[in-house]
């Protein structure tokens, strides 16, 4: 005769391995928010200065960056950005975004 016994299940919680933490994530989107808007502001600026051609321009030098941004960090949004690369896109940021007010 046969016997049916039930195995007991261990249950293994599944953690999210793509997150380094909290602070680690709000760098990340403090990252992808500040690299929107500085793309964004070179644009404007390239618009006010120049007209389409500027916008143009402006794409040609976004793209550009951006590849260098990912060349310099293995990755677009790493996992752990560093707190002096975010500093320097945050004065990036407020640069352009004063240039432009002062422009307007």
């Amino acid at each position: 005769m046969t016997r049916v016994t039930s195995q007991q299940s261990q249950y293994q919680p599944v953690y999210n391995r793509v997150s380094a933490g909290g602070a680690s994530d709000a760098k990340a989107f403090a990252t992808a928010v500040l690299l929107t808007f500085t793309s964004g502001m070179l644009a404007l600026i390239g618009y006010v200065m120049v007209g389409v051609f500027g916008v143009i321009l402006a794409i040609i030098g976004i793209a550009f960056g951006l590849m260098w941004w990912k060349e310099q960090h293995k990755s677009m949004l790493p996992r752990d950005v560093p707190g002096k690369s975010l500093a320097g896109l945050a004065v990036a940021g407020a640069v352009l975004f004063g240039l432009a007010a002062l422009m307007a």
